[in-house]
């Protein structure tokens, strides 16, 4: 819950409804939830305040190994920016954490307590992100972009920064202070997660000598080591579910945490080595769990049991070496369907975005009937399938169950729907009429993962790309399946992954976007000629583009900016910024180019301190 300033800390539960109601009223203030959201958020908070009392204190009694009967919640950042990765110091009265700053993410420490907060990379010039205390909290591993990107180490309170790796993500310290785990990629959130492969790395701090950790594929990011040095937790995603693991420090087989179709991510291990806490949505809201665990073999010893903060969503955890106090993310997102009028002679919005979706669903990757009239989109979350009018009413559901579907497509005559799904197992492409019958399995290639590239402008075949975009195939839609792949490859840099969103109207270019495999957050729009396999690459950052009408321009997002690119001329301009929100998965043109749909994220991150209380 939003606290300010000089209010008590959180307590399990409220003591009277009425001040529950005021924190909301503040969230609403500071989010603009509208009255619906507002009692559906009401509600959630009951419950999770009713279950913040009530299960923290049975799992307590449950665990053998647990002396605290109860925690309180405080409050330790009140930023307007969002405030993420926390990095408790090991004697818990510090934290260190990244926030934007004069245009950058910068790391600021700040002591438990205290509201003042201290830049340590001012003026750098550089995103820095992703602190981590050394054992002795003498030093701070961290994620860099300055000097080309990387793993730096710099006094824990600030100075000189030297880099001991050129790329990689969350690093973490060995229990001896010796060596250093790190991702070679990295995530915007872990539903958000899709085909790409991640590998954990160590670095010989005294020597720099780095190599990778086996036992961790074919994907491993966020990594944490165990108290004893003995085992690395880390979380990755396989088959397009998000599932946790670990593997010695040495390097062999890993060895499963979870195995079931909730998001799952953030793995920390206790202090004592007993139990292994983590983040999934596995109650209904992203919370924190934990899992009773054999540090020495990985064996999990139980099943998940609650640890339920005041919140809607946490992550991020960082424990201080005692084990009382645990500093995390409190995070507040809305994901929702925005629409505007726009006029692409002069590039300006004909007026402000209008909300299409309001509420808790996160709303993502919308497209437009070909008619104009109906919309369909997907969710975070519970990856379902939602199709309504084209002004937001009437929305119903045209899937529902544990599966992951996600980017819906309307076919050019407006019958059916092309969509990806893991609920073979792996994601492939599927087909599902309007009205959510007729659903069948479009591809089928044998446990490679596939992503929707969009309908060709004659509805015989549809675009797809899979192994982590390093193929791309056109399908044929209504013929038998032997028959039906055709592989295409555009001509990428190896370092670069391509894939497939969107068919021009002429039928003779797919338009892209390109990945690093270095840093799989940079992207860049590319389009794909089929008649001369030519690749020609569009100016400065974009993903998901969409084709407009006249076949030579086309419109996409990227962070908080939409862009119009002009593939002939090879212009490109901004049209227009919804900062501080941002822009993501997925955008819709309709009306003849006249009005356009998107996604409108905002967020609000804090840091909060759990201290449990014997």
């Amino acid at each position: 819950m939003l606290r300010s300033a000089g209010e008590p800390p959180f307590r399990g539960r409220y003591p009277f409804a009425s001040e529950m109601e005021a924190d909301l009223q503040r969230l609403k203030r500071r989010q603009g939830l509208g009255a619906v959201t507002l009692r559906y958020a009401l509600v959630a908070a009951v419950l999770l305040a009713f279950a913040a009392g009530l299960t923290l204190y049975t799992t307590a009694r449950a665990g053998n190994n647990s002396p605290f009967t109860h925690a309180t919640f405080t409050q330790l950042t009140e930023r307007p920016e969002q405030d993420l990765y926390p990095a408790l110091a090991p004697d818990g009265e510090s934290v260190v954490y990244a926030s934007m700053s004069e245009g950058n993410w910068d790391l600021f420490l700040q002591e438990v307590g205290d509201k003042r907060a201290l830049s340590l990379t001012a003026g750098s010039g550089a995103d820095n992100t992703q602190p981590s205390f050394s054992p002795d909290g003498k030093h701070l591993a961290f994620r860099s972009t300055r000097e080309g990107g990387g793993i730096f180490v710099m006094p824990a309170t600030g100075g000189t920064a030297r880099r001991v790796a050129a790329f990689g993500y969350h690093p973490v310290w060995s229990p001896d202070g010796k060596q250093i785990a790190y991702a070679t990629d990295t995530f915007r959130r872990p539903d958000d997660r899709w085909l790409l492969t991640s590998e954990i790395h160590l670095i010989d701090v005294a020597t720099g000598r780095t190599w990778q950790l086996a036992g961790t594929g074919p994907d491993a990011v966020q990594p944490h080591w165990s108290p004893q040095g003995l085992r690395i937790a880390f979380w990755g995603v396989e088959g397009g579910r998000r599932d946790i693991w670990t593997t010695a420090a040495t390097g062999g087989d890993r060895v499963r945490v979870t195995s079931d179709a909730y998001v799952d991510w953030n793995p920390v291990w206790s202090p004592d080595g007993s139990y292994l806490y983590f983040s999934s949505d596995r109650g209904g809201s992203m919370n924190l769990w934990r899992v009773r665990i054999d540090e020495r073999s990985g064996k999990v010893l139980g099943t998940p049991e609650r640890v339920t903060t005041p919140s809607l969503y946490s992550g991020h955890m960082s424990f201080a070496t005692g084990g009382r106090r645990m500093a995390y993310v409190q995070l507040v997102r809305n994901s929702n369907l925005r629409r505007a009028g726009l006029d692409l002679t002069t590039g300006r919005l004909l007026n402000s975005p209008a909300p299409v979706t309001r509420g808790l669903r996160e709303a993502v990757h919308p497209d437009v009937a070909p008619d104009g009239r109906s919309l369909v989109f997907s969710t975070w979350g519970k990856e379902d399938l939602f199709i309504g009018q084209a002004d937001g009413s009437g929305i119903r559901r045209i899937t529902d169950d544990l599966y992951k579907d996600r980017g819906p497509r309307w076919s050019p005559d407006g019958r059916r729907i092309a969509f990806q799904s893991n609920r073979s197992g792996h994601f492939e492409m599927w087909i599902v009429n309007a009205d959510g019958s007729g659903l069948r399995q479009l591809t089928r290639f044998a446990g490679i993962n596939v992503i929707n590239g969009g309908w060709s402008p004659d509805g015989t075949r549809i675009a797809c790309s899979f192994d982590g975009g390093e193929r791309t195939y056109v399908v044929k839609v209504d013929s038998p399946w032997d028959s039906r792949a055709q592989p295409i490859s555009p001509p990428v840099e190896p370092a670069e992954l391509f894939f497939a969103k969107d068919w021009s109207h002429d039928g003779s270019k797919i338009a892209g976007f390109l990945v690093q495999r270095a840093d799989s957050l940079k992207h860049s729009v590319a389009v794909y000629s089929l008649d001369t396999g030519v690749l020609q690459r569009v100016p400065g950052p974009g993903r998901y583009p969409r084709w407009l009408t006249d076949g030579r321009r086309l419109v996409y997002g990227f962070g908080s900016r939409m862009y119009l690119a002009d593939v002939l001329s090879g212009s490109v301009r901004e049209l227009f910024s919804v900062r501080p929100d941002e822009i993501q998965a997925g955008v819709a043109i309709a009306d003849q180019n006249r009005t356009i749909y998107f996604t409108q994220v905002s967020t609000e991150a804090d840091i909060w301190l759990m201290e449990f209380i014997r």
